[in-house]
């Protein structure tokens, strides 16, 4: 090439807008059973499963560039009084993707039971396959007020990679709000809840992501129920990902354990 010509191609490729920050690079650490599970908190799901009894999230989420995963949550919480036992759920997180399954462990403690204001606080642990290695650690934050047909509710969640590298982060942290409504007090409709969700994720050496969730429930027994929801992932960013989640929440009731 000549002179002029490379001097012109230099020129073009300066002209060109730098590579957005991937939202995989987040997405792929980022746990779709964990994070359905403490959205469900603030409006369709109790803050933890009742005492003495075994519930199981599952799903499957749909992503229009294909990145589809699988997450599922089983959720336990011993019946008793005292915090640690009958106050708190412990769970244990899956997240079956193409590239490989994370797997995360909670314990979700009740530190205030009051009349329409709720708090949970717990650790969780997640050992990663699929984004990296080591593990994270960390703790998330849930407050929910309940009223009548309403309820709003924020989560805060932060973790730390034992071993950061190019799509492990060392630190994350999500801020999260959301709401949902039941459309009647009694008959067919009060078995549906219409419910939405902002939140905004923060990854060291990442652009800030914000999201938005929005999708309806129906109780289809006292036992189980289902939930249809419409995901805009990265809604202010480059890499925007529109998904569709269909979940459902089984409760098996309180367990025999003799």
């Amino acid at each position: 090439m000549t002179p002029t010509v490379c001097r012109v191609l230099a020129l073009l490729l300066l002209a060109l807008p730098a590579p957005a920050l991937s939202i995989k690079r987040l997405a792929r650490f980022h746990h779709q059973a964990q994070a359905i599970g403490t959205r469900n908190r603030v409006h369709v799901n109790r803050l933890i499963t009742e005492p003495g009894t075994l519930e199981l999230e599952i799903g499957a989420s749909i992503s229009e560039y294909g990145d589809n995963v699988n997450p599922a949550l089983l959720k336990f919480a011993p019946g008793g009084d005292d915090l640690l036992i009958g106050k708190t759920e412990y769970s244990v997180g899956f997240d079956y993707a193409h590239t490989g399954n994370d797997i995360t462990a909670n314990a979700n403690s009740l530190l205030y039971d009051g009349e329409h204001w709720n708090v949970t606080l717990g650790p969780n642990v997640t050992f990663l396959r699929q984004s990296g290695s080591g593990l994270r650690a960390g703790a998330t934050l849930v407050t929910r007020y309940d009223y009548g047909p309403a309820s709003l509710g924020v989560t805060a969640t932060w973790s730390k990679a034992t071993r950061p590298d190019a799509n492990t982060p060392a630190d994350y942290a999500a801020f999260g709000a959301g709401g949902g409504i039941r459309l009647a007090k009694e008959g067919r409709l009060s078995h549906f809840t219409l419910n939405a969700n902002a939140l905004s994720e923060h990854a060291s050496s990442s652009a800030p992501i914000y999201s938005a969730f929005e999708g309806i429930e129906w109780e289809i027994t006292s036992h189980v129920s289902a939930n249809l929801t419409v995901q805009q992932i990265d809604i202010r960013g480059p890499n925007r990902d529109n998904q569709l989640f269909l979940g459902f929440t089984i409760n098996f009731g309180r367990l025999k354990l003799h």
